[in-house]
């Protein structure tokens, strides 16, 4: 028992990421059935996003030092040694679209729901970094930094920094899904809001927080960019199918239409 127990201690962040996670998918699944649009497609689908998710994560946090691991490639496997959040988004959207093509998931309104939750289950994440020791940021003098067990100066808790700042951002999208606006609206409100907050923590971390150092702060703005100009381009442009919550017959029948060409 004594040995489960340091495993568990000495791997709390992927402990934590799996709470996360599963907190995540329940919160969005139980909205799924409430809002009616809890499709086998999505209930499918968390095995599948957390396969993703884990190696398009270790894949990315690999990436800048790649040679190194083509050297000792098992070490690919060892998912304890660090991952990267926005391989671990590409990761989960693979098999997200993938299921869409399928014509077994309405990607929008699903990326919807997961991204409405994603807030709280980093930010709950966030805070077992607290309990690990290992996410705080650069020397700061008090009260902005606080000293850390083991550490002899002050620190920025950058962890609970960004913990507390998703929250608020939970609460913005929550008042955007709320609206029931177009399908991959909150979904795209989470990948301009969720970038622009981990830049700004990002700068009390030492060396921007990963392997990719300043290149972090690049990337988070890219994807900010780009999802606020996709986000533009679909409230200006109308498609037919189910792209907005608020027409449930135009959903209903393209759900229908769906259903046909599938059984046919």
């Amino acid at each position: 028992m004594s040995t489960l127990i340091n495993n568990v201690l000495d791997n709390l962040d992927l402990v934590a990421m799996l709470i996360a996670f599963n907190l995540m998918t329940y919160l969005a699944h139980r909205r799924a059935r409430g809002e009616g649009s809890a499709s086998q497609g999505l209930l499918d689908l968390p095995l599948w996003m957390a396969m993703g998710g884990v190696v398009g994560a270790r894949l990315a946090f690999v990436a800048p030092e790649l040679p190194q691991f083509f050297r000792h490639p098992l070490d690919l496997a060892r998912i304890n040694g660090g991952m990267y959040f926005y391989g671990a988004l590409l990761g989960t959207m693979v098999p997200a679209w993938w299921s869409y093509k399928r014509g077994h998931l309405d990607f929008w309104r699903s990326a919807d729901l997961y991204a409405l939750y994603a807030p709280l289950a980093i930010s709950a994440f966030r805070w077992s970094c607290l309990l690990v020791n290992r996410c705080y940021g650069d020397l700061a003098d008090p009260p902005l930094g606080i000293r850390f067990p083991g550490l002899n100066l002050p620190r920025y808790p950058s962890e609970l920094y960004e913990a507390s700042i998703l929250i608020g951002l939970f609460g913005v999208l929550m008042a955007v899904h709320s609206r029931k606006g177009r399908a991959g609206t909150t979904f795209l409100g989470f990948l301009i809001g969720y970038p622009i907050v981990r830049s700004l923590v990002d700068l009390t971390r030492i060396d921007f927080g990963s392997r990719w150092g300043a290149s972090d702060i690049m990337i988070s703005l890219g994807l900010a960019l780009a999802a606020m100009g996709l986000l533009i381009y679909r409230n200006r442009i109308r498609r037919p199918g189910p792209d907005a919550w608020s027409s449930g017959g135009e959903v209903e029948a393209w759900a229908e239409a769906r259903d046909r060409k599938l059984n046919a």
